[in-house]
């Protein structure tokens, strides 16, 4: 992703920076092409910071919602143990062996509860598996884009480096023109 800046705006900075240039001693295209490519690694790097930290925010809400859904998994396993007639207690603290005690709409009542109590539950599951599948496309996404920023910034590395390297062989205003026509052409 590199900067687009219209001629008319890049000529503006230019006159900006002319009378610093002059005053320097240096070629104007030079600095301007120096002082842009700079505000750009430096958005850059900002960028991949506050990925980083987005990146550390999503581990976080993950694993809690990994934590959350192993929970509710448990307790809904539990309540389809207890309802497809396990000798797990009730709600009311009676083994099945007790059932054969309590009156049948007793019964059904519990067994109506239980089964409300699992539906919520499974409910309850479903919810969370759509939250994890949501935080992982966010993080997949987060990765794609900390990989292209990642690509950009050795991109803009790769060019800096290859022109400095240009000009220091051969330094003269001729090779610095062209090295600062080649770094303005993906401005």
């Amino acid at each position: 992703m590199y900067l687009r800046r219209s001629p008319k705006s890049m000529k503006e900075e230019e006159k900006g920076l002319s009378t610093q240039a002059i005053a320097e001693g240096e070629p104007l295209s030079w600095l301007s092409e120096k002082r842009l490519l700079s505000q750009r690694l430096a958005h850059l790097q900002r960028a991949v910071a506050r990925l980083e930290l987005e990146k550390t925010e999503l581990k976080q809400l993950n694993a809690e919602l990994r934590r959350t859904l192993e929970q509710v998994e448990r307790e809904r396993r539990r309540l389809k143990r207890y309802c497809s007639g396990r000798s797990l207690p009730d709600a009311c603290g009676s083994s099945l062996s007790d059932q054969h005690k309590v009156p049948a709409s007793r019964r059904e009542e519990s067994h109506t509860r239980c089964s409300r109590r699992l539906a919520e539950l499974q409910n309850q599951v479903s919810l969370l598996q759509t939250q994890l599948a949501r935080e992982h496309k966010c993080k997949q996404d987060y990765i794609e884009c900390c990989a292209k920023t990642s690509q950009e910034l050795s991109d803009l590395h790769r060019e800096l480096s290859c022109s400095l390297a240009a000009v220091v062989r051969e330094p003269e205003a001729a090779v610095l023109e062209a090295e600062t026509r080649k770094l303005a052409q993906p401005l």
